[in-house]
């Protein structure tokens, strides 16, 4: 849910709240970058888990979190890193500063997570290590 005043937007999703200072402009880059991402899902289905486009699109600020996270390490200089590390610490922060947090993410989105970062970002291939899912698998042969 999106609640607006004159110049901050509150969004309210599952349990989290997050007060952004958008400008119009700013808002509809974030939902260029939206489309963007469910693009790549959508037209990549034996790289991600079937139900992965609709899970971004009803858990798009988790997405930014882990993106923003994962920015976070790899301007670090970090080489290579771990999505499920990124996820417990998401986990842990919202832990933190939320009381009664509801935070639920299913592990089994980590490595589409993980593929979405790499697609988002080409120029940092490697930095997750991706491994070919059983359902890639089949679908390659």
């Amino acid at each position: 849910m999106i609640f607006s005043s004159a110049s901050v937007t509150t969004l309210h999703t599952k349990g989290m709240t997050h007060d952004c200072r958008w400008s119009a402009p700013l808002m509809q880059l974030d939902l260029d970058r939206k489309k963007t991402a469910l693009l790549f899902v959508l037209s990549r289905p034996g790289l991600f888990r079937a139900d992965f486009a609709e899970w971004l699109e009803t858990n798009w600020p988790l997405w930014e979190a882990f993106e923003r996270q994962s920015n976070k390490v790899y301007l670090t200089g970090r080489k290579n890193y771990s999505a499920r590390t990124i996820i417990e610490w998401m986990r842990h922060e919202t832990l933190l500063a939320e009381v009664n947090s509801e935070f639920k993410i299913n592990n089994n989105f980590a490595p589409d997570l993980a593929r979405l970062y790499i697609q988002m970002y080409p120029s940092r291939a490697g930095f997750f290590e991706l491994r070919h899912s059983e359902l890639s698998l089949a679908r390659a042969a």
